[in-house]
């Protein structure tokens, strides 16, 4: 316990309104010392940070973007019922990124294979493309119908690591090892790829850990 005046000098905060951002270890991510003009911008502000932008992004080109979506972001479809999704797959698979708030390597698998997949269309023939967030945790329903939560459904497919990827059935059975995490090499596209070619042939091949 400490007095407010003693944490910000501890921060080195010399003026107001400053803005911090601070991961689970305490340790400062970002700063914004500015006023903030909106609700929207203060929310996109949270965004740049939770996708992990202002690791490679600047404030004003990000900001200079305007209001639309980001990929990464809402453009990829959250499920809130699963079997509503699998209907809405029929004779396709469902390819579910499990994620979580504040993945930066969530952000980075987005923003890179899945809103390029979304909008190339090229696969909207073979997959349809959904995020789950298993935490922080969520009610949803199950493909059976039932009401279930984000962490179960994770657990029940032996999710740990956000972020996994799994090309699942309409009825949520499992066509293909989950691929867990992101590939820095560049070649995630292609096991992803592979994946899906496996499933599709009732393949299911071998596990692919692209990045513990």
């Amino acid at each position: 316990t400490l007095p407010s005046k003693a944490f910000a000098a501890h921060r080195r905060v010399k003026t107001t309104p400053t803005i911090s951002f601070i991961d689970l270890n305490g340790a400062e991510i970002y700063r914004r010392v500015k006023m903030v003009g909106s609700v929207d911008e203060f929310m996109r502000m949270g965004r740049y940070v939770a996708e992990g932008r202002y690791t490679d992004t600047s404030w004003e080109d990000y900001a200079a973007t305007g209001t639309a979506e980001e990929p990464g972001s809402e453009a990829i479809p959250r499920v809130l019922d699963f079997r509503a999704a699998g209907l809405a797959a029929g004779d396709r698979m469902l390819l579910l990124a499990v994620t979580r708030e504040g993945c930066p390597y969530c952000a980075q698998l987005r923003r890179e294979i899945l809103a390029p997949m979304l909008l190339s269309g090229e696969y909207s023939d073979r997959v349809v493309i959904r995020e789950m967030m298993m935490e922080p945790d969520t009610a949803v329903v199950d493909f059976d119908g039932r009401d279930t939560s984000t962490a179960a459904v994770a657990a029940r497919y032996g999710v740990e690591i956000a972020p996994t990827v799994l090309l699942l059935g309409a009825s949520g059975e499992s066509l293909a090892t989950p691929i867990v995490g992101v590939n820095g090499s560049g070649m995630y596209g292609y096991y992803l790829d592979q994946a899906i070619a496996r499933a599709a042939s009732g393949r299911p091949g071998d596990t692919s850990k692209a990045q513990e």
